[in-house]
């Protein structure tokens, strides 16, 4: 065949009819004879220069996916409402909030520890002062610790504490060391603040509650759980798009019963936060104590955990227009249409078995069979964009503020015969806009 008929057949006569017996379903042996090839049906062009191309046919064209629900950049997505709709109206300006600070006290703020006493505030330290002197005056009475009870058998009562901060910063061996008579340690001044035994006293009368609840785990923190979280929504109110996720706290103890373990995270023992965080800064704005599956107090039973976790985190921010990203735990059909009449907008990844997968999505396994890498569709019900995308792995994501045939680009490194490349992959761009936004600062979730 010479070169004018190539241009013309680019296949050849087996190729072709390949093709015809896979478009009529009859692929099979004919005539003792098997094909020794394979056509890759593919949605990523290739150039001949070696540059990186874009996506140049749709794998919904492909014949084989004409059985499944398919729409892609192609076809254009006209359901979005007005995005006037979606206008994001804080109450307060996003950012740092000092308007009670002078500037004069602004320019004091020039270590770490000066940050720290906008939390460690005069009233919080008295009120540990006092549950402390009431919890010691209590068990000495009752005739415990009476080694550190004053020589009349009363209590010297404490009025500031300032050495702990100080160990922190100073970190020695062990305890006993502040009080050292070595040269090796003459700079710590803790002995000519208090004697060493005075400061045991502290450590095992400290108290932070005047009145613990013994069926409350949180009950000798909670004034200063509260006290903390106060002070963070006061000083900080968030951009407009904000992430909800998980966090551990390392902790060594082991017997309190609300020790978590967490298989996939940095520290993997100690006490879970639920956390609402700031995606452009990683702030924590809101957070509370997940204290087991049996303590964890629930108000909405009947639409599960995760829902009452985001609802309880966002409670101060609804009704200004904010974006909540959230990962496939926490993301529901429920979840997304309570939120939205409290225009806060849930863009979430979704799990194949939650009730916000639309039932055109779930034939996952056929469509990863007819899809390249960089494939996407989406579907639109209601207020709601639900998009399919094919990347490693198959990923769904619901957003009611997104087109759902918007599409951007990314990078992904492919092995090839001449070994790794990047390519330019097409991505939906309400994918590209959850991976700018979830997970900043908490555990780095991704698409």
């Amino acid at each position: 065949m010479d070169d004018e008929n190539e241009s013309d057949y680019p296949l050849s006569e087996d190729e072709e009819e390949y093709l015809d017996l896979l478009l009529n379903n009859q692929l099979e042996e004919e005539n003792g004879r098997e094909y020794d090839f394979v056509p890759v049906l593919s949605s990523q062009g290739s150039c001949e220069d070696g540059s990186q191309s874009t996506v140049s046919t749709s794998a919904s064209q492909d014949p084989l996916a004409t059985s499944l629900y398919w729409k892609d950049d192609k076809d254009f997505d006209d359901g979005m409402k007005d995005p006037r709709t979606f206008s994001f109206k804080p109450e307060k300006a996003p950012g740092l909030q000092f308007g009670f600070l002078t500037r004069q006290s602004l320019k004091a703020f020039k270590k770490p520890v000066d940050f720290l006493y906008l939390f460690l505030t005069h009233q919080i330290v008295l009120q540990i002062c006092i549950a402390t002197n009431h919890h010691a005056e209590q068990l000495i009475a009752k005739g415990q610790n009476l080694s550190y009870s004053d020589s009349d058998g009363g209590w010297n009562q404490v009025t500031v504490f300032g050495i702990v901060i100080y160990m922190s910063i100073v970190n020695l061996p062990n305890l006993e060391k502040y009080w050292s008579r070595s040269p090796l340690y003459d700079a710590s001044v803790v002995d000519k603040v208090m004697p060493i035994i005075r400061f045991k006293a502290l450590l095992s009368f400290l108290q932070i509650n005047c009145d613990p609840d013994k069926d409350d785990k949180l009950t000798r923190i909670g004034l200063l759980l509260d006290h903390v979280q106060n002070v963070s929504q006061s000083m900080y109110h968030p951009y407009e798009a904000v992430s909800v996720d998980e966090r551990m706290v390392s902790s060594k103890h082991q017997y309190s019963g609300i020790r978590q373990f967490i298989r996939d995270k940095p520290i993997r023992f100690g006490i879970k936060l639920w956390v609402l965080a700031d995606a452009l800064s990683g702030y924590t704005y809101a957070f509370y104590v997940y204290l087991g599956k049996k303590r964890t107090v629930i108000c909405q039973k009947s639409k599960g955990l995760a829902y009452n976790v985001v609802m309880e985190l966002g409670k101060n921010i609804f009704q200004q227009g904010y974006r909540i990203y959230t990962d496939s735990f926490y993301t529901t059909q429920h979840l997304a249409d309570d939120l939205l009449t409290k225009r806060t907008f849930l863009i979430g990844a979704v799990r194949r078995t939650s009730s916000a997968m639309p039932k055109q999505f779930k034939d996952i396994e056929q469509f990863e069979k007819c899809s390249a890498r960089g494939d996407f569709r989406w579907h639109r019900a209601n207020c709601f964009a639900y998009v399919q995308w094919r990347d490693c792995k198959t990923v769904t994501v619901i957003s009611p503020i997104h087109r759902g045939s918007d599409v951007s680009y990314c990078h992904r490194t492919v092995n090839e015969r001449k070994g790794f490349k990047k390519k330019k992959v097409v991505q939906p761009s309400v994918i590209h806009d959850y991976n700018t936004n979830m997970g900043v600062s908490i555990n780095q979730t991704r698409c």
